[in-house]
């Protein structure tokens, strides 16, 4: 059996020396440890630090009390309807969970206290992240930075197992052990508990890549965590189940435990009790790991512009603002070199993160933009239509894209027009000029592309000169929304 390491680390009430905890830390083994995929990371809500000692639970009952629609689903003449131990809510009888999760999204869309120790431990190479909070600020995080991750979590009202991708150095798996804000999956409540510990502890236990990955770590680190809580002795269960021998690691909490707890968990762990705050511990295995070059480097977002050059004006002038802001931008104009094939250039829509397209009628019509958008759908890039005019609102735009489609080929093809004339946009082995089936291309999928614009949530665009506020709202919306910082389209 394993012999895997644990040592507590508690901000506690004892005098110390300002660095005398990091003598106590093999950072060297550490750091090996995490480069390898061997070091499992727990992240837990107190990871960071609220006014007035308070936990995120406390915070969170505050803001729910002072809800006026909100107090209405709690069972509010019960004076017990937080339960702070369990961190779980007690509901009204005419009180509903669903009525509850805006109010849970917003509250934690509201947490910033977290995003700086979020891009610390984004930028550390570890394989699997165990999250204990349910929303999704943790992967949204290496969405900003640009750096490569899988996402997944345990569901309550989904009775069968999510399929994972094996965690690695390369592509680390972040998991939210308790649900999932966003999908209205998460445990909250008692009959939430019940129904959760039913199937995770019963038959339909984690994905097989995390207990194959707790099986094989040397090393798991706690930041964050309070040991005495349901989830965390849930956890130590799992972690735990196929070696009793297994000594964990690190373990970093804000605020002093419960002492009876430490003295249980310790016993039964055979911790070593170290002292300092996850803040601090964060930092200097930062410091630490940009010294030893094992850092993940966020990369810049490669966003792809697609106009019709009718409207070049407004789309080099996006490009250039959205550069200022740190964007790598590909767009023809200032992309593409002399002698370079435009068909060849627009396949690097392939390798792109975002792709804007200036919806006008130009653009509509034009093949080359047609082709674009189809590599972009292919390859299920996100893409934001930024449109000049509404020419969705013309329900004959299919039908003239379509038409025009149509006698282009068949000027391609005066010489063969008995092959052509009855259905044009039909593929034979007679016509094979590039730019003839692009035309095809955009007539044939005419429908499909306008449909996909439509579906996504778009942005209006007016010239710098035209209005230069709205111009400069604008390219605040398109940055934010390439660094995943909005949720503005679908």
């Amino acid at each position: 059996m394993k012999n895997i390491k644990f040592r507590y680390l508690n901000r506690c009430e004892i005098v110390r020396m300002e660095d005398d905890w990091k003598e106590n830390i093999e950072w060297d083994d550490l750091l090996n440890e995490i480069r390898s995929g061997q070091c499992v990371l727990v992240v837990g809500p107190e990871l960071v630090e609220f006014e007035n000692q308070q936990t995120l639970f406390q915070r969170l009952c505050q803001q729910l009390s002072n809800n006026e629609r909100t107090k209405r689903q709690l069972d509010l003449p019960t004076p017990q309807f937080f339960f702070e131990n369990e961190e779980l809510l007690q509901l009204s009888e005419r009180g509903r969970d669903t009525s509850l999760y805006e109010f849970y999204k917003n509250f934690y869309a509201q947490r910033l206290e977290f995003d700086e120790p979020f891009k610390k431990i984004a930028q550390l190479p570890f394989s699997l992240i165990i999250s204990l909070l349910p929303d999704r600020r943790l992967p949204e995080t290496f969405d900003q930075l640009n750096l490569p991750k899988h996402f997944g979590y345990y569901s309550i009202a989904i009775n069968e197992t999510t399929v994972i991708e094996k965690p690695s150095t390369d592509k680390p798996l972040i998991y939210n052990i308790m649900g999932d804000i966003q999908e209205k999956d998460m445990v909250f409540t008692f009959d939430h508990l019940f129904t959760y510990l039913k199937g995770i502890m019963g038959p339909r236990p984690l994905p097989t890549p995390i207990l194959t990955t707790f099986q094989n770590a040397t090393s798991f680190l706690f930041l964050g965590v309070r040991f005495e809580k349901w989830y965390m002795q849930m956890l130590l269960r799992i972690i735990l189940a196929d070696n009793k021998q297994k000594l964990l690691k690190y373990s970093l909490l804000q605020n002093k435990q419960n002492p009876e707890a430490c003295t249980f968990i310790a016993r039964r762990l055979k911790l070593d009790f170290l002292e300092t705050s996850p803040s601090e511990f964060l930092d200097e295995i930062f410091t630490r790991g940009q010294l030893g070059n094992i850092l993940s480097k966020p990369q810049k977002k490669k966003v792809f512009i697609s106009y019709s050059h009718s409207d070049k004006i407004i789309a080099t002038a996006i490009a250039q603002q959205l550069k200022l802001n740190d964007i790598d931008v590909f767009i023809d104009e200032s992309s593409m070199l002399p002698g370079d094939k435009i068909r060849h250039f627009m396949e690097i829509v392939r390798d792109m993160d975002i792709f804007i397209v200036i919806v006008s009628k130009n653009s509509l019509q034009s093949p080359w933009v047609s082709h674009e958008i189809s590599i972009a759908r292919s390859r299920g890039i996100r893409i934001i239509p930024c449109h000049l005019y509404d020419f969705f609102s013309d329900d004959l735009i299919v039908h003239e894209i379509i038409e025009l489609a149509k006698n282009k080929i068949r000027k391609f093809n005066r010489l063969n027009f008995n092959l052509i004339d009855d259905s044009p946009l039909q593929i034979t082995d007679e016509l094979k000029d590039d730019e003839e089936n692009l035309w095809r291309e955009l007539g044939l999928k005419a429908s499909e592309n306008i449909a996909h614009l439509k579906g996504s949530k778009s942005i209006t665009i007016t010239s710098m000169e035209e209005n230069p506020i709205e111009f400069d709202h604008v390219i605040t919306l398109l940055t934010d929304t390439v660094f995943s910082r909005v949720k503005y389209v679908s």
